[in-house]
């Protein structure tokens, strides 16, 4: 197999359609679930036809007969395979502005046959021998398929030369020299390609679509290689062409928006044969109707019309001069104050999985108060239906409801308010029109989770319901799983369907922990599952899960107080659990039972006996069913207190005396936290001569003694009261002094 360094294509992303052929047949047919997804549910059915003319490409790339006269009078036509190349119309539709030279890694007869070959995909403009013999196999305006790279193979003519790079020694002849570069300088002069190193080039220096920074095309091929002499051949081909006339070369055709009275055009600079070209003096515009021309320089690229009638369609001649000719090219046509051209976009931008809400959005040049109106074709019919009728919404949200995937076709029309619209045909008037494209893929389950009713654990016997719920999918699918406590391998128990529960009956499975598992899949899903999740079950005989217990009124009371312990089991298989509560006195080390088992969950206790200090309460809890001397347990602490008063305060009235005086002084006490409401007062005195403490009034419940100073020396007299509750056995329960001053 020999080495195809010159022959690689990159097929287009878009043929181009015949003038006869169709976007709207090109597109797949409807299906009545499209009706659904349709807010109108209209629908209207178009036999095969081509779009409107303002943004059909066919129009101006469109196939026609095969003609029999090549483009260069010395070369001899013989046409490649129509599968090998795809139809244009340059430079209406694309500029040549790149000349590609190839060598053909064979025999000049065996490129050709190549080229014929239908499944070869494959060809170049012309073949060249190494003898000079020249046959053009696909025309110029037409875009062959020789680069690796589609945006060159649009721009450029593809030359192929016989030979092979790396012969030693070289392939390469004069006459195939000679023959070449007079092929490229009648190139260089009919269609402006400059004759230097930057339009001339080698497939090795295409560079890579796929990968930045990567030459020869998609796959990287070197040709014409190493020993083609591009000094000699740039010498003689600008020599050649230099003899030549280099009149303008102008394209792609230049395009017209309209406004509500004006109309801008632009167009690209036009082309001339450098280095010898004479130079471009200018360009003249013209419209018509109307007939108004308008005289530009050079340097030219727009220019603008105003005053134009609003309905009126105009189209404008674009004409470059210079020394050598002209060359002149129209533009499509626009009518001021009706919307001139529309675009339409999608977010998100396409792909997307079926069932992902997508918004359209339109905008239109050339119309004040545009209006618009959608349509939706589904996969594999010509049938469009509509999806919103004409308004000022320039958006359009639509959402599959049913698993149809592949490429739907979306159409915005748009039209001034104040117009009927331009066009009309099947679907309706409008001013213009674009389509778009949005490709439907299976969609995944991102999650599902699984739950159970009622909660484990439970007896034998009970049926249990699994529900699961999938997250991320339009339509899900749910498949459960079963793994019995006494195996490992799971089982299938309801295959694949819509229903989101699957009901267990328990009976005869045995003591332990079931699993129960769901896989969840998107109905168009193609994997055996998208996600899963699962569950454990725990059947046994009945058990509790846990327990809790508390204390009404809560810790810590006085002795006597009769206090109420409450206990709440959870998790228990029956409704009816067992609880017997335990005591352990804050004398002791070891627990008793209060309460035996019984389906009381409260123990009242009275504390009348009990000595000050901590006791704990604990419950046991367990099912009734349950062979356990417990399932769970709890305790609390509860703190038991002996009567007393908690604190007391002393003043004296007056705080000072003076010294031989006489005054009666009032010692006040007042306690409190007591647990009687009378508690008992002791009054004691340190006078200020002595360090002893005295009583001078006993115990009683008087709060007051009286104390007459008289032959008191002078200093600091201290009196004290004690203080305990009525039945406290204690000297006391609290103390506090006061000074008082005789001077």
């Amino acid at each position: 197999m020999r080495r195809q360094l010159g022959w690689l294509c990159v097929l287009p992303v878009i043929v181009a359609l015949t003038p006869q052929a169709s976007v709207y047949a090109a597109t797949p047919s409807f299906t009545s679930v499209m009706q659904s997804a349709l807010s109108s549910g209209q629908q209207i059915t178009l036999p095969p036809q081509p779009l409107p003319a303002q943004s059909s490409a066919a129009s101006a790339g469109g196939a026609q007969a095969v003609s029999s006269t090549p483009d260069y009078p010395l070369a001899t036509w013989n046409p490649a395979n129509l599968n090998n190349f795809s139809w244009a119309n340059r430079p209406h539709d694309y500029p040549v502005q790149l000349i590609v030279i190839h060598d053909t890694e064979g025999t000049y007869a065996t490129a050709i046959q190549d080229f014929q070959d239908p499944s070869f995909a494959a060809s170049a403009h012309y073949v060249v021998s190494d003898a000079g013999q020249i046959t053009q196999m696909v025309h110029e305006q037409d875009i062959a398929w020789h680069a690796g790279n589609w945006d060159y193979n649009t721009r450029a003519i593809g030359i192929e030369h016989e030979g092979y790079a790396y012969a030693q020694p070289t392939w390469y002849t004069t006459a195939m020299y000679q023959a070449s570069a007079h092929l490229i300088a009648s190139i260089c002069s009919r269609w402006g390609v400059p004759m230097d190193r930057n339009h001339v080039i080698g497939h090795y220096q295409v560079p890579d679509p796929n990968n930045p920074g990567l030459y020869g095309g998609s796959d990287h091929h070197t040709d014409p290689g190493p020993n083609w002499d591009w000094t000699y051949y740039m010498g003689l081909a600008q020599s050649y062409a230099s003899a030549l006339p280099s009149p303008p070369v102008m394209g792609p055709d230049p395009v017209a928006v309209n406004g509500f009275t004006s109309a801008t055009v632009t167009w690209q600079p036009a082309q001339t044969c450098q280095p010898t070209a004479k130079p471009i003096t200018g360009y003249t515009v013209t419209s018509t109707p109307a007939s108004v021309t308008q005289n530009l320089p050079a340097t030219a690229t727009s220019t603008t019309f105003n005053n134009l009638t609003p309905g009126t369609s105009y189209t404008f001649t674009v004409t470059a001069t210079d020394a050598d000719g002209t060359d002149s090219l129209t533009t499509n046509a626009v009518i001021p104050g009706h919307c001139g051209s529309a675009n339409l976009t999608s977010s998100p931008a396409s792909p997307g999985p079926y069932g992902t809400t997508v918004q359209f959005t339109s905008s239109s040049t050339g119309c004040p108060h545009p209006l618009y109106q959608f349509w939706v074709q589904l996969p594999g019919s010509t049938t469009w239906n509509l999806g919103q009728d004409y308004s000022s919404s320039a958006t359009f949200s639509w959402r599959t409801t049913a698993p149809v995937l592949g490429r739907y076709y979306f159409m915005a029309r748009a039209r001034d308010s104040s117009s009927a619209g331009d066009t009309t045909d099947a679907l309706g008037r409008y001013d213009t029109f674009t389509t778009t494209t949005f490709t439907a893929t299976p969609a995944a389950c991102a999650s599902v989770t699984e739950t159970a009713a009622p909660l484990s654990p439970q007896a034998p016997g009970t049926h249990v319901t699994f529900t699961a719920g999938a997250t991320g999918c339009p339509n899900a699918l749910y498949q459960f799983v079963m793994r019995p406590a006494s195996s490992s391998t799971w089982q299938v128990v309801q295959g694949y369907s819509t229903s989101a529960t699957y009901n267990w009956n328990s009976a005869g499975a045995g003591n332990g922990t079931v699993y129960f598992g769901v896989w969840a899949r998107d109905v168009t899903s193609p994997a055996a599952y998208d996600t899963v999740a699962s569950v454990p079950y725990l059947i046994n005989p009945g058990s509790c899960g846990s327990v809790g217990i508390s204390s009404s009124p809560a810790s810590p009371q006085l002795s006597g107080t009769h206090i109420t312990f409450t206990a709440v089991a959870a998790g228990c298989t029956h409704s009816n659990p067992l609880y017997q509560f335990v005591m352990r006195p804050a004398s002791q080390s070891n627990w008793q039972v209060a309460q035996a088992y019984s389906t009381g969950a409260t123990f009242t206790w009275n504390s009348a006996s009990a000595a000050a200090g901590t006791v704990y309460f604990g419950v046991w809890a367990k099912d009734a069913n349950s062979a356990a001397p417990y399932d769970a347990v709890a305790s609390t602490p509860f703190v038991v207190q002996s009567v007393s008063c908690a604190s007391v305060t002393v003043s004296a009235a007056p705080a000072s005396v003076a010294r031989g005086s006489g005054t009666h002084v009032t010692i006040t006490g007042a306690a409190s936290g007591c647990t009687d409401p009378s508690p008992l007062y002791q009054f004691v005195m340190r006078p200020a001569t002595s360090s002893t403490w005295q009583v001078v009034q006993g115990y009683s419940t008087s709060t007051t003694y009286n104390w007459n100073s008289t032959g008191a020396a002078a200093g600091t007299v201290y009196f004290g009261v004690w203080v305990k509750d009525a039945n406290s056995s204690r000297p006391y329960d609290t103390v506090a002094s006061t000074p008082v001053t005789v001077s």
